[in-house]
């Protein structure tokens, strides 16, 4: 059981992780664009 929730955990982590790093650099390509 606790494998599962290790393996649930670290996929998660992994996932928001990818979201949030994909967020930020669009986030700086869109503030590079402003004058």
């Amino acid at each position: 059981m606790e494998l599962g929730v290790l393996i649930l955990l670290a996929a998660a982590a992994g996932a928001l992780g990818w979201f949030w790093m994909d967020g930020v650099a669009s986030g700086e390509r869109r503030m590079g664009h402003r004058p």
